[in-house]
């Protein structure tokens, strides 16, 4: 599902999303770390870790990869009978 020259299934089962630095190498991040997204104008992502990446993806095209991924881990965990089918609506209600 490419998202602005970035994609969450080029990274599926490894628990990273794909962006896209600005001098164009592609690299994966861990969406469980991210705690800031800025634009300003570029898109800085700042993690918990204190380490910032610079992207070219916009703020809301990492939004998107980060509910992407997240929906994704909750689809196989209700496949497996870990979650609720209502919690499945209220991750789709945040989009």
């Amino acid at each position: 599902m490419p998202v602005g020259g970035a994609e969450y299934a080029g990274f599926k089962g490894k628990g990273m999303i794909e962006l896209t630095r600005l001098n164009g190498t592609v690299f994966g991040l861990n969406p469980e770390l991210i705690e800031v997204v800025d634009s300003t104008p570029d898109t800085v992502i700042t993690l918990t870790t204190g380490r910032k990446f610079i992207v070219k993806e916009s703020r809301q095209e990492v939004k998107n990869l980060v509910l992407s991924y997240k929906k994704a881990i909750f689809a196989e965990l209700f496949k497996l009978g870990e979650v609720g089918a209502g919690f499945l609506f209220y991750v789709q209600l945040q989009e």
